[in-house]
Parts: structure tokens; C-alpha cells; sequence
């Protein structure tokens, strides 16, 4: 008598995200920063552009809501700078159309401003922008969610790695999370350079397989 048949459990293939910059080269990319009052866009944006810290207090009265095209990453990037406050929720989603990136950024000292990333921020790009690619950006002076002696309790509204990545999964269309302190230019500079790749990493993944179903159509 022979033995019964086994059976194996197919585990899913797992794919790590693609990070790559020449589906970007040289084209236009209109990125909108979205978030809670408390995140500081403005400085974020600022050491994105290498703007010195001295000069950023001066500059921030300049800076509104765009800056014209800035070279990052070959990319010809338009940043879009929003009004978290609620008397702006009537006009803000204006900018939201004809968009090709959203950053929903959060302040990690701010758990409140992570959950109105769920409870606002995302349904309101998907009301006015829907199908638009977007990542989740933490902001902070302690931007891993760490407190100030390294307990990573979570505690007093502290929002940590775990939180956020939990979040990311709940929402499609989500391309990774990723965190800057906001007086370092250097991770700003950074952060954007792995946003700016994940994005085309998923232009390049899409150019593919528009390729691949035309093909079968023919």
C-alpha cells in the first residue's frame, strides 16, 4: 500500500519594492505635501531645496504653497506646499488635481496627526485625486518615534515605526513610509531621493505591464 499524498502549502511570493530613477528622468513631477498643522512642511521642503538653516526663517515668508521646478533626482520636481488648517478644507483640495504624487506627512511627537492621516487626509486625496500615488512621510525631532530617553513606549502621543507601517496597509496605492528629522537637511535630502525612486520604481513596474497586456491584446 502506497503512501498518502502529501500536500505543500504555495507561499506567496513576496516582492521588495523597486526603487529606480530612469522612468523619471527628465519628466515633470508634481509632488503635493499634505498633513496636520503641526508637521512642519514648510522646513521639510526647505532642506529638501538645500536651503541653509540660517536662511530658512526668511525664506519660509517667501515660500507659499509651490516651488517651481527644483532638480531632484533628474526628476523636474514642482513641490505643492498645503494648508492643514480646517478653514482651509474648502480650498485646499484646488491643488489637488492633475497630480502625480501625494505626501501625507505626520509628526511622529503627534499620534493625532498620524490618525488623521486614516480619517482625513487620505479620503480627501481620494475624493478629488483618486488613483493618485501617495507615501506616508514622519516628521519629527525624534523621527523613528524613539522618546527622548530611547524608550519606544508609544506613549504620550509618540507615534512609532510599527504604528505607522500598520497604517500604510490599511490603503491601497501606498508606496512605503518613510521618516526625516526635521532639523536635518541631510535625511530630507534623502527621504525625497527614496520617495522620488520608489515612484519610479512603480512607473517603470506599470510602463511593463502596459506592455506586456498590449501585447496580449494583439
Amino acid at each position: 500500500m502506497g503512501q498518502p499524498p502529501t500536500f505543500t502549502k504555495k507561499r506567496r511570493p513576496t516582492t521588495k519594492p523597486t526603487v529606480d530613477f530612469t522612468a523619471i528622468e527628465g519628466k515633470n513631477v508634481n509632488i503635493v505635501f499634505v498633513g496636520d498643522t503641526c508637521v512642519d512642511k514648510k522646513t521639510y521642503v526647505l532642506n529638501v531645496m538645500g536651503i541653509p538653516p540660517e536662511e530658512q526663517e526668511t525664506a519660509k515668508l517667501a515660500l507659499v504653497t509651490l516651488v517651481p521646478h527644483k532638480k531632484i533626482c533628474g526628476a523636474n520636481c514642482r513641490l505643492y506646499i498645503t494648508d492643514g488648517a480646517p478653514e482651509s478644507d474648502r480650498l485646499r483640495p484646488l491643488a489637488y488635481p492633475q497630480k502625480d504624487l501625494f505626501v501625507l506627512m505626520y509628526s511622529s511627537e503627534s499620534k493625532s496627526s498620524l490618525n488623521n492621516i486614516r480619517t482625513k487626509w487620505n479620503k480627501e486625496i481620494n475624493i478629488h485625486a483618486a488613483g493618485t500615488y501617495k507615501v506616508i512621510l514622519g516628521i519629527g525631532p525624534n523621527s523613528n518615534g524613539d522618546t527622548k530617553d530611547g524608550d519606544n513606549t508609544n506613549d504620550g502621543g509618540r507615534v512609532s515605526v510599527e504604528d505607522a507601517k500598520s497604517l500604510a496597509k490599511e490603503f491601497d496605492g501606498i508606496l512605503g513610509v518613510f521618516f526625516a528629522k526635521v532639523d536635518d537637511q541631510n535625511e530630507a535630502k534623502v527621504s525625497m531621493k527614496d520617495i522620488l525612486g520608489h515612484y519610479g520604481g512603480i512607473l517603470k513596474t506599470k510602463v511593463k505591464m502596459d506592455a506586456v497586456n498590449g501585447c496580449k491584446k494583439k
